[in-house]
């Protein structure tokens, strides 16, 4: 995420029509995390995230600049894995992608990350790709061992 010198603090963001639908969906793929929540500062970066989404529903100004990451490792000193489903919200735009990391006592570590979609100010969000994030953030959710965090600047 970039740091908050290098973002500019006050964007709007004109949406269109048919951009209504899949944001409400990432609203409430959103607000469904609220269980995995441990701390305060958890709960704050979830509001900040809807309250982002709220504005840019309402085509008013994003200020904002969290992440949040959904996922779980598991494995053992030998081998672990892990899978992350990342959103990032910044003024300039809302990122979703997500995380895979291997580390093997043999190899050490390796990671790569699957980016669905970046939504900037104007609208034109794909869908698609953005239900196919919602729907990988459900599958992680599901497990016991999915955990929150967040990310938050500026």
């Amino acid at each position: 995420m970039a740091d908050s010198e290098d973002v500019p603090t006050e964007v709007i963001w004109p949406i269109r029509v048919e951009d209504v639908a899949p944001l409400e969906h990432l609203l409430e793929a959103i607000r469904s995390l609220a269980p995995l929540a441990s701390r305060g500062n958890d709960l704050i970066a979830l509001g900040e995230v809807c309250g982002a989404i709220e504005n840019i529903l309402e085509s008013n100004i994003v200020d904002v600049n969290v992440g949040l990451t959904v996922g779980f490792r598991h494995g053992d000193t030998d081998f672990m894995e892990g899978i992350f489903s990342c959103i990032r919200v910044n003024p300039n735009e809302i990122v979703l992608d997500e995380l895979h990391t291997t580390y093997s006592s043999d190899v050490g570590s390796d990671q790569f990350t699957r980016f669905y979609t970046s939504l900037e100010p104007g609208g034109g969000f794909d869908e698609a790709e953005i239900g196919d994030w919602i729907s990988k953030l459900e599958e992680l959710c599901a497990w016991e061992e999915a955990g929150l965090s967040v990310e938050r600047s500026g």
